[in-house]
């Protein structure tokens, strides 16, 4: 038997220390896009002495960079020379679609520093979030809509817009789910219900879009301003885990006020199972949840019954892509 103050011999601290030590590979890792290590690197290898050139740091800072990037497998070295990995050229090199620089962007400026707070939202259960600024604002609505976009994609296809006529999307962000919908059903027209910040940067990105006269943006707040009516397909998506169940309440009563009899309500967000532990994505970032807004990862079973409270007729639960998933509700 092993006595209480005797490590066992094939028990070993290393999951400590490779969680704990997790922040040096995000911040290299931020570092790295920020000063356009992979862009340098798109068009061939290079060494360190022209990585350092090509992005004006000394060269061995970009050594140390380079090398991090090796460690975590977006980054190839042969002899002295770097090159991206098929993964960093096709996300973070800036030369295809698929780009998720403006994600990186987002947790470095605005979550990196905001978890900072994190043990005194854990010790007195309210957000610890402070203002944005403008730019600010627009960095986290283009990194939103990058971490979502999959996600807004495939929403279509796992649910039918055909028997609908207008889409209210309710914090809509940059407008990429209403889009994706706009996009694959052209009888449909939508409105972007949005603070307004948000509104101004979701303005910019839609200008010049082939349906952007199907679109109405609205600018205002969930919780005090009218909510748009005569939606008869709603949705929330990636919202309710911002607030506490008493604002999520009263968030999902104020939409059910404002929707007619028989409409269909769309929440998207990374529900869970009943332990709060699968998707296991959902319970790392429940913490920003509970840092920006008091929020939780909320499961099925919670959000059943917070749509019950508020009105509505909880219908289903669906898988879309990644740890994202779709609660379906009807205004009985």
């Amino acid at each position: 038997m092993t006595g209480l103050n005797e490590t066992p011999a094939r028990v070993t601290p290393e999951p400590i220390l490779r969680i704990s030590a997790g922040y040096m590979a995000a911040k290299l890792l931020f570092v790295a896009s920020r000063i356009g290590l992979f862009e340098a690197l798109a068009q061939g290898p290079r060494t360190a002495a022209q990585l350092g050139t090509a992005v004006a740091v000394p060269a061995r800072s970009a050594r140390i960079v380079a090398d991090a990037m090796v460690s975590v497998g977006l980054v190839s070295r042969d002899g002295d020379e770097y090159r991206n990995t098929p993964v960093a050229q096709t996300f973070l090199a800036g030369v295809t679609p698929a780009d998720r620089r403006p994600i990186l962007r987002s947790w470095d400026q605005i979550s990196y520093p905001t978890w900072q707070r994190l043990e005194a939202a854990v010790r007195t259960g309210e957000p610890q979030v402070e203002p944005l600024s403008p730019a600010d604002q627009a960095v986290l609505a283009l990194g939103m809509e990058v971490s979502t976009g999959d996600t807004a994609s495939v929403l279509p296809s796992r649910y039918s817009f055909a028997a609908h006529q207008r889409l209210l999307d309710l914090g809509g962000g940059t407008g990429s789910f209403a889009h994706a919908a706009l996009e694959q059903n052209p009888h449909l027209s939508a409105t972007l219900f949005e603070l307004p910040q948000t509104a101004a940067v979701a303005a910019q990105r839609v200008d010049g879009l082939a349906n952007r006269e199907r679109l109405d943006i609205v600018e205002g707040d969930l919780f005090i301003d009218p909510i748009p009516k005569d939606h008869d397909v709603l949705l929330l998506a990636n919202v309710v885990h911002l607030f506490s169940p008493e604002r999520s309440r009263t968030l999902l009563g104020r939409v059910r006020e404002a929707a007619p009899d028989g409409s269909r309500l769309l929440l998207v967000d990374l529900w869970t199972d009943p332990t709060h532990t699968d998707p296991s994505f959902a319970a790392l970032i429940a913490g920003e949840f509970l840092l920006v807004g008091g929020g939780h990862a909320y499961s099925v079973e919670e959000v059943a019954e917070l749509l019950t409270d508020a009105g509505w007729q909880f219908d289903e639960h669906r898988p879309l892509v990644g740890p994202s998933s779709l609660v379906l509700a009807t205004a009985g």
